[in-house]
C-alpha cells in the first residue's frame, strides 16, 4: 500500500469513528494502521495547583464593633507589582483572614506582600490623623516576604493597634490603645522639690496611663538622658521611689510611682521630677508605653505596629516655657517598626498584687 492509499485508509476511519458516516472507498480497511497521526491526544490532567498567600490579620485593640478596609499589594524583588487587592473588609474587631492565589508570573519568586490599611468606621467613618493614626498608611508599614510555590500555602500575618488621640479631662493629650490610655510628657512647676530648705522651680515628666479597673498595666520607660550645656547625664527611672542625690547639673530629683483609682479605670503613674541648676539648660529625653501581658526583656512583640510616645524637650533651669504647659502631643507618638525585634525599652514597671507600689526592674535595653 502506498502512503497515499495509507492516508486515505486512516482519513476514512477517523470520519468513521468521529462523524459516524461510511467510508467511500470499496478498499477493505487496514484497522492495524498507527491512528496517532491523525486524531490529536487531549491531556485531561488537571493543571498545576497555583501557590496560596494566607493573609491573616489580628484584631485591631479598638472596642467592637469597627469596620475597617484593607487592601493588599504584591511586589516582586524589581519593585514590580504583580497583583492588588482592595476592597477587603474586617471582622467587627477589625481583624481580617483571606486567601489570595499567587498570579502565574510570581510563581517561585519572593513577594514582598504589603497590607494598607484604607478606612476605619465606628459609628461613623474616622479621619486620618484627626480621629485615628495609621498603622499601615503606606508601603512598607506593614510587609512581611515570603515565597510563592506551586502547592502550598504561605501565611503573612499583621498584627497592630490602631491608636486614637483621646481627650477626657485628665490629659490634654491621651493615646488611646488596645483598652488602656496613656499620656508621656514634661510639665513645669515653679516651687515643687526642695533644695537648700526651699522649694524651687521642678520640671516633671509625666507618664501615666489608664486601664480597666480590674486589669493592671505593665509600664515600660526609658531611662532619662539629659543633654545638657555642662554635659550628658542619665536618670536611673528605677531607683526606689521619692527623693535622689544631686547628680551634676541637677540639683535635686525625685522619682514617683504607684497607682490609683480613677473612677471605673484605674492610673498608673511613674514620673520624674527634677530641678535643673538656674543657668543650666537641658534637652530631656525618654519613652514609655504600657501593655496587658509583659514584653519579652522589655521588647515589644516581633512584627507587631506596636504604639508608644516619646518625650524631646528643650528645659531651662532659670524658667517653665508655656509651651510645657501641655502633657503631650501627637508629635511625640510613634508606632514600633515592623521587623524582627519591636521596641526595647530601658525598664519595666509590673502590678504587684501585695499593694499599689509597682515592682520595678531593668530590663537587658537598661543594664
Amino acid at each position: 500500500m502506498n502512503s497515499f492509499e495509507a492516508r486515505l485508509q486512516r482519513t476514512a476511519l477517523v470520519c468513521l469513528l468521529l462523524c459516524g458516516c461510511a467510508p467511500t472507498s470499496e478498499t477493505p480497511l487496514d484497522t492495524t494502521d498507527d491512528l496517532s497521526d491523525a486524531v490529536e491526544e487531549v491531556d485531561l490532567a488537571p493543571p498545576p495547583p497555583s501557590g496560596t498567600v494566607r493573609l491573616e490579620v489580628g484584631p485591631v485593640g479598638m472596642t467592637p464593633p469597627v469596620s475597617v478596609t484593607y487592601s493588599v499589594e504584591m511586589v516582586d524583588a524589581s519593585g514590580n507589582s504583580v497583583g492588588k487587592v482592595e476592597g477587603l473588609t474586617s471582622k467587627e474587631d477589625g481583624s481580617l483572614t483571606t486567601e489570595l492565589s499567587c498570579p502565574p508570573q510570581a510563581e517561585g519568586v519572593l513577594l514582598d506582600v504589603h497590607l494598607l490599611l484604607d478606612s476605619v468606621k465606628l459609628s461613623r467613618p474616622l479621619v486620618e490623623g484627626d480621629d485615628f493614626f495609621n498603622p499601615c498608611a503606606k508601603p512598607g508599614d506593614c510587609t512581611r516576604r515570603l515565597p510563592c510555590i506551586d502547592g502550598r500555602t504561605e501565611t503573612a500575618k499583621f498584627d497592630f493597634y490602631v491608636a486614637r488621640p483621646e481627650e477626657d479631662g485628665m490629659f490634654d493629650f491621651g493615646l488611646q490603645f488596645g483598652g488602656m490610655t496613656c499620656t508621656l510628657g514634661v510639665s513645669c512647676k515653679d516651687a515643687l522639690l526642695f533644695v537648700d530648705g526651699q522649694r524651687v522651680r521642678s520640671h516633671v515628666v509625666n507618664f501615666t496611663c489608664l486601664g480597666p479597673a480590674s486589669t493592671a498595666l505593665n509600664l515600660w520607660m526609658d531611662d532619662l538622658t539629659l543633654d545638657c550645656d555642662s554635659g550628658d547625664i542619665t536618670l536611673d527611672a528605677a531607683t526606689p521611689k521619692g527623693n535622689q542625690t544631686a547628680v551634676g547639673p541637677v540639683d535635686m530629683w525625685a522619682n514617683y510611682r504607684g497607682e490609683e483609682a480613677s473612677g471605673s479605670k484605674t492610673k498608673h503613674y511613674w514620673s520624674i521630677a527634677l530641678a535643673l541648676s538656674p543657668t543650666e539648660h537641658c534637652t530631656v529625653k525618654t519613652r514609655g508605653t504600657s501593655s496587658l501581658t509583659q514584653f519579652a526583656e522589655g521588647v515589644s512583640p516581633a512584627f507587631f505596629r506596636y504604639p508608644y510616645m516619646s518625650v524631646d524637650a528643650l528645659i531651662h533651669g532659670d524658667r517653665c516655657d508655656d509651651g510645657l504647659t501641655t502633657i503631650s502631643d501627637p508629635l511625640g507618638f510613634a508606632y514600633s517598626e515592623f521587623a524582627t525585634e519591636g521596641v526595647c525599652f530601658g525598664n519595666h514597671a509590673e502590678p504587684n498584687e501585695s499593694g499599689s507600689d509597682p515592682i520595678v526592674s531593668d530590663t537587658r535595653c537598661g543594664r
